[in-house]
């Protein structure tokens, strides 16, 4: 867990349990109304920070997840497009294709008890917009899980 989550959960933590008033420093902790968090979900990035400086942006203490990749997200290839909140899967890289969605986060999610690894393929924010197999059947040169399967073997060694 990065350091930025552990203070966020503990400040989290400290709000909820103080009703915004902090025990340890005897000072206020300041939360923002939820009514002014829409720029901050659509704009801050839990990784790069909020786009306006706000200490107490809510996507940077992870009160709620961002809807899209921040400017400096989008141009780092090592970097996922879009949201994933498995914290089993690996994140193997971005992909573009001339197959379906054209751009892709490719994911491969180790299973427990010897069960094969899952593929996933993400292609947008949307809850539903992925698609995923532990089953090598994809035929097609570009296909985006016959691709994370490639690059997770590769790893692997």
């Amino acid at each position: 867990m990065t350091s930025i989550k552990k203070y966020a959960i503990l400040h989290l933590l400290i709000v909820n349990l103080y009703d915004g008033d902090c025990a340890l420093t005897k000072t206020k902790i300041k939360t923002m109304p939820k009514k002014q968090w829409g720029v901050h979900v659509n704009h801050c990035c839990a990784k790069h920070g909020c786009k306006y400086g706000d200490t107490n942006c809510p996507v940077v203490l992870y009160q709620v997840k961002q809807k899209f990749p921040c400017e400096e997200c989008e141009h780092d290839d090592n970097m996922p497009i879009f949201l994933h909140d498995c914290d089993n899967c690996k994140f193997l890289g971005r992909f573009n294709t001339t197959f379906g969605n054209e751009r892709y986060d490719l994911y491969a999610c180790e299973q427990p008890y010897d069960e094969p690894t899952v593929f996933v393929a993400r292609y947008g924010n949307d809850e539903n917009e992925y698609m995923a197999s532990s089953h090598n059947v994809y035929t097609e040169n570009e296909h985006p899980l016959k691709e994370a399967r490639k690059r997770y073997d590769s790893i692997k060694g």
